[in-house]
């Protein structure tokens, strides 16, 4: 049985019923390394530099940036910790971290057909992250 990307059981673990954790396990880290990803992507843009410092008062209007900022760095610190975690438990398992049935590498000759670098694409998901959600925000 395989899950959307990584491969289920097989792993010769006695308990069978930890199949279902290794899955989400498994499926969960690139999740997590792909929200750390943006959040760093959206920061190295710098729409989310707030730039303030002290807390603010209460009721008063804040910036798009200052609204993000603090949720971008608390995805950066939490997911990886969380990431740290699961890897933790998948080697107490004794089962090996991800085996991805979506792993590709780039031929040297599709790599230099490329135009976009894999940092270009972050970042300019990040910007069009960032524009949405002020648009978001300017609803309110």
């Amino acid at each position: 049985l395989h899950g959307m990307t990584t491969n289920y059981g097989g792993d010769g673990i006695t308990n069978p019923a930890w199949n279902d954790a290794i899955l989400f396990i498994r499926q969960m880290i690139p999740h997590h390394q792909n929200a750390v990803n943006m959040a760093k992507a959206l920061i190295k843009t710098g729409a989310v530099a707030c730039g303030q410092t002290g807390p603010t008062e209460e009721g008063a209007a804040q910036s798009t940036a200052c609204l993000l900022e603090p949720i971008a760095l608390g995805i950066i610190v939490t997911q990886n910790k969380q990431i740290q975690v699961m890897k933790g438990v998948l080697e107490a398992l004794g089962v090996t971290e991800m085996t991805s049935d979506c792993d590709f590498e780039l031929s040297d000759a599709a790599a230099s057909n490329s135009t976009s670098s894999a940092s270009d694409v972050a970042v300019n998901s990040a910007k069009l992250v960032a524009s949405f959600a002020a648009g978001a925000f300017a609803m309110f």
